[in-house]
């Protein structure tokens, strides 16, 4: 089906019955129509060379099958071959992680919670939302500084994990609702652990065959939702006082901000892909860097990538994204070796604290104590956990990238000698 993004010249989406969905050029998606099985790659060229108006040899039309569309599993395979060839597919993304909220459990919900993303309904709630960040934050003085939560008991904390669990959630169906709302079909809801992250997200796959604008609703419908949260939430502030609400309006708002950052997978970068109109954002941002490296370190001419050929807006966007993300990344590595040594290190220890923690809440017959403990404990291991598997990752990835640099620089260097 038709593809809306900012390339300049049509592009289309394939849809799978495995989730996925791929970007595809207007001439890709002529090849792929007349691969139906009846046609061999002679007649395909033959075809093609009509349709193109010159000549299209079979060997091309092979070489575009076996770099293109092969290695993305589009192809039936042939029955007559006794050894069939493995699946080099992953399988969809929206297959990773534990269920928690199956598809057809979140629709009724979903279809009922659509109500709130029409015009009419989110607008006045914005503003409503707005009026109530107001209240809270120009109310706020020096009494409600860092000791204003360290008299808090561990029942309180663990109500508050406990609403900042059913935020989460209602996040993920803001953008289910948001789908609902357009007439798109949706996934499930998941949790996993992205980087070092424990994390939810809901499958919104489909979502790609919408327009830009419906897509842009999608991904901000989940902060949208959860920015409702603050409003009743900031009432119980006003009325009552208890430094909880204000703990969990604080909470929502620096979850939401996260939420914004278009330099990891969660709803900004989305957001930014969906505003720039580039899909595969991050991959295309470090095509981009290359194909500009290639042409300023060779002196032949380097065709431009396929997929680069967007306008002219999106172009310089996505160059600012891929600078963005190249000084973000950057000072994420850079943090990481410094504190995640010393964190291992007090590891040991922070574990012990918690164990006694937890042990002198039982002794004393608090029930809540200790799940806040095992809960904060979980956490802490989670993160270390992410941590040193992403490091794991990006240290190899750096040091082969560093090398294949410092390979052509020797290169340039050699011809420039000559």
């Amino acid at each position: 089906m038709p593809f809306f993004s900012s390339a300049t010249e049509d592009t289309y989406l394939i849809l799978l019955p495995d989730g996925r969905s791929l970007q595809t050029t207007r001439k890709l998606h002529q090849v792929i129509i007349l691969l139906d099985g009846s046609r061999n790659i002679d007649e395909i060229a033959e075809n093609l060379s009509n349709l193109w108006k010159h000549t299209i040899q079979p060997e091309e039309v092979q070489d575009w099958i076996d770099r293109y569309i092969a290695p993305h599993d589009l192809l039936v395979p042939d029955p007559s071959q006794s050894a069939a060839v493995g699946s080099a597919s992953t399988g969809s993304s929206s297959t990773k992680g534990i269920m928690l909220v199956p598809a057809r459990a979140a629709l009724p919900v979903s279809r009922r919670l659509q109500a709130l993303v029409h015009p009419t309904c989110s607008l006045p709630l914005l503003w409503l939302s707005a009026g109530c960040h107001g209240l809270v934050y120009l109310g706020l003085h020096s009494e409600t500084g860092p000791g204003f939560f360290s008299c808090l008991p561990s029942s309180v904390y663990l109500i508050a994990y406990l609403l900042v669990f059913v935020s989460v959630l209602f996040h993920e169906f803001g953008h289910l609702s948001a789908c609902t709302y357009f007439d798109c079909p949706h996934g499930e809801i998941r949790i996993g652990l992205y980087l070092i992250f424990p994390v939810f997200y809901a499958n919104v796959s489909p979502s790609w065959r919408l327009n830009r604008k419906a897509r842009v609703v999608v991904d901000l419908a989940g902060m949208y939702f959860q920015l409702l949260m603050t409003i009743p939430i900031a009432l119980l502030f006003q009325l009552t006082g208890e430094p909880l609400w204000l703990l969990l309006f604080l909470e929502l708002d620096a979850m939401i901000l996260f939420s914004l950052n278009p330099f990891l997978r969660f709803d900004g970068y989305w957001l930014c892909s969906d505003l720039l109109g580039v899909p595969n954002l991050r991959s295309r941002s470090r095509l981009l860097i290359k194909s500009l490296c290639d042409r300023l370190l060779r002196r032949a001419p380097v065709p431009e990538a396929p997929l680069l050929k967007i306008r002219t807006g999106a172009r310089i966007g996505l160059a600012l994204y891929a600078v963005g993300s190249y000084v973000f990344g950057g000072l994420v590595l850079v943090l990481l070796c410094r504190f995640l040594p010393a964190r291992i290190q007090a590891l040991p220890a922070e574990v012990r604290r918690l164990v006694d923690d937890a042990a002198g809440d039982w002794a004393r017959g608090d029930v809540s104590g200790v799940v806040v403990r095992l809960l904060q404990l979980l956490f802490l291991c989670a993160l270390l956990f992410g941590a040193g598997r992403m490091l794991a990752q990006v240290l190899p990835a750096l040091a082969r990238a560093g090398g294949t640099l410092l390979a052509k620089l020797c290169r340039l260097v050699g011809k420039s000698t000559r």
